[in-house]
């Protein structure tokens, strides 16, 4: 009888066993586990935006017609035309190829084209009133022109002064600078020696031989004439010497031999 409630007992603490833990079992799992979440760093992105500018419209003028000064006289070619807008912007720039004429009249001959670009924003749209200003060589004319797109305008540029008269320019000769040369004193001097040679007269009608003179020859004159007498004289005291010998062999006679 002890033995079956032991065993009865084994079962009963075992089934206790059994649901405490499954009660545990279920309590743990209900408990939330803590999770470690790193924070995210914030990743700089590096954009670029390109900036399209807006395509502008070009609208045009033509113009061509005279030039001319207030007195009449034509605007020589060279000059320069400038036109600017009423607020001062330079809208082009063109240089005079006739006398007294700008462009041509003709439909393909050459103009003075200006141009402006159309914005929609500002003053310089299609429905605003563009001024054109005439400048030849930064001297304003008298009259304006209204912008007018695609037209082929004639306006004669009158400017409000006479013709310049031209200054006379005067030339003044450039003086030619002297030079003033100061000897240098050296220490060694060289001396050049000058010889002038003589001139040899010709021979005159006094002398005999060419290259000598008068008393020279007199000289040679008294030698010559003292040799001439001793010559003679020794060829008289031999001829006389042989005369004698002649006679004293003569009056010997043949005996003395």
């Amino acid at each position: 009888m002890s033995r079956k409630y032991i065993i009865f007992l084994l079962f009963l603490i075992l089934f206790i066993t059994t649901i405490a833990s499954a009660q545990v079992f279920e309590v743990v799992n209900d408990t939330p586990i803590p999770t470690f979440n790193p924070t995210a760093m914030a990743t700089p992105v590096i954009t670029t935006i390109t900036t399209i500018p807006p395509v502008l419209e070009k609208l045009s003028q033509t113009f061509h017609g005279g030039a001319r000064y207030a007195d009449g006289n034509p605007i020589l070619p060279g000059s320069i035309i400038t036109t600017k807008d009423q607020y001062g912007n330079i809208l082009t720039n063109y240089t005079i190829r006739e006398i007294g004429q700008y462009g041509s009249s003709k439909p393909y001959g050459d103009k003075m084209v200006v141009s402006i670009f159309k914005n929609q924003s500002d003053r310089t749209s299609r429905t605003s009133i563009i001024f054109v200003n005439f400048f030849i060589d930064d001297i304003r004319a008298r009259d304006s022109s209204t912008f007018k797109v695609g037209e082929d305008t004639e306006f004669d540029i009158l400017l409000p002064i006479a013709k310049p008269t031209p200054i006379p320019t005067t030339t003044i000769p450039t003086p030619i600078p002297t030079t003033i040369s100061t000897p240098v004193q050296t220490s060694n001097v060289s001396v050049q020696r000058v010889i002038t040679p003589t001139p040899v007269s010709p021979p005159t009608s006094d002398e005999i031989f060419p290259g000598t003179d008068n008393m020279t020859l007199v000289i040679y004159g008294i030698v010559g004439t003292v040799i001439l007498i001793f010559g003679m004289f020794i060829i008289v005291v031999i001829q006389s010497y042989l005369m004698n010998k002649s006679n004293r062999d003569d009056s010997l006679g043949p005996e003395n031999k």
